[in-house]
């Protein structure tokens, strides 16, 4: 067994409990620190580290500096989830009190999906408060904040991005904004009905703060890390909390609605190419994958290896990155960058990689002949 099937079992073990699902022989100290790696390329540190150290097979292997180390790990995740919800209770309570009701979006909402909420690693926060409420709410968020933590302040159409004792916050207009204005309207009217009516009350034990209603956000975590595949790339742990996701509220999913939403947006291949890897990669039941359809397996095999390959938000992609400093260059440099990872698209999405490519192409040109004619000196 190679070091990646055997990531993904001790993966599937993590998500749905139980022993590992494959005969792995023996392991070697070698073999703790590769499963490590691989679980840092996919923001997955806390939930691979916890269960090396509850697994059989690893523990012929697992002195005591090696047990510490994954203690650490563990640990880090559990504090920074800590962290991260004492800066989402006070935000929460603040905008309360401004007679302003937030929506969580993603990240510490879904993570209650999981076995152990805690060791889900972590990332930022993001708040919904609308159109109507997010200058008031960007007012108040920004009050909360330090000179410091304002240094990397940026404020998009979509929502305004701050933090808040070192944790990074962003405040929602919309949840995301779709190209054409054609999708962007449809995309608008769906985001609307599921962020402000049926929506979820999660209990967090020291409050209840709600999340979008269940539909729509098992829909928006797809959409949500599948522009970044498109636009980046993503890491499993994306996928991980959607197929938990799924796996919680399949029983309250309207197939009518999820149907109706990917077809009008034309996300349904999108859909099934990663609920293909869902299934037979992370393990999710077949039955509890709308739409699931198993024809996918040769293009989802393909999209698995750039998923691994790129790591979470394409952070191995940009650690062997080096831009060259000239603009021309540079410029090109990006472009070709862009084309090879366009090509590996293709291979998968093909419309949709033509579609980039030919928007970063004149997007570009539209740049260089703003930088050379339009009074700018770079």
């Amino acid at each position: 067994m190679n070091i990646q099937d055997l990531y993904f079992s001790l993966l599937r073990s993590a998500l749905w409990g139980g022993k590992l699902d494959v005969e792995a022989g023996k392991v070697s100290r070698r073999d703790v620190g590769q499963l490590i790696k691989i679980a840092k390329s996919q923001a997955m540190v806390g939930l691979i580290a916890n269960e090396i150290m509850v697994q059989e097979l690893f523990a012929a292997v697992l002195n005591d500096e090696i047990r510490e180390r994954l203690t650490l790990m563990v640990q880090e995740n559990y504090f920074y989830y800590q962290k991260l919800n004492t800066v989402l209770f006070s935000v929460v309570a603040r905008l309360r009190e401004h007679g302003i009701e937030p929506v969580l979006m993603k990240g510490q909402g879904v993570s209650k999906a999981y076995l152990i909420p805690e060791i889900r690693q972590s990332g930022d926060i993001d708040i919904y408060v609308g159109q109507e409420n997010f200058d008031k709410a960007c007012e108040v968020i920004g009050q909360m904040s330090t000179p410091e933590d304002h240094q990397d302040d940026i404020s998009s159409l979509k929502h305004f991005h701050t933090r808040i004792s070192s944790v990074y916050i962003e405040i929602h207009r919309y949840t995301d904004v779709y190209h054409p204005k054609s999708y962007d309207l449809k995309y608008q009217k769906i985001s609307d009905a599921g962020m402000h009516s049926n929506l979820v009350p999660v209990d967090f034990g020291e409050m209840e703060i709600m999340t979008p209603e269940v539909n729509f956000n098992v829909f928006f975590i797809f959409n949500h890390f599948w522009h970044h595949f498109i636009s980046d790339g993503v890491g499993l742990r994306q996928i991980c909390d959607w197929a938990r996701l799924l796996h919680v509220n399949y029983d309250k999913l309207d197939l009518e609605y999820l149907r109706r939403v990917l077809e009008e947006l034309r996300l349904m291949k999108a859909w099934q190419m990663f609920g293909y890897v869902a299934v037979n990669t992370l393990g999710l039941p077949a039955e509890q994958m709308p739409f699931y359809d198993s024809k996918c397996a040769k293009r989802a095999g393909r999209l698995l290896d750039m998923i691994m390959s790129e790591g979470n938000f394409a952070i191995e992609k940009h650690r062997l990155q080096h831009r060259p400093d000239g603009y021309v260059s540079g410029k090109l440099y990006t472009l070709s960058q862009e084309f090879k990872r366009d090509c590996q698209v293709f291979r998968i999405f093909p419309w949709d990689a033509v579609k980039r490519i030919s928007k970063i192409f004149f997007d570009g040109l539209a740049h260089v002949l703003n930088d050379k004619f339009g009074g700018h000196d770079n």
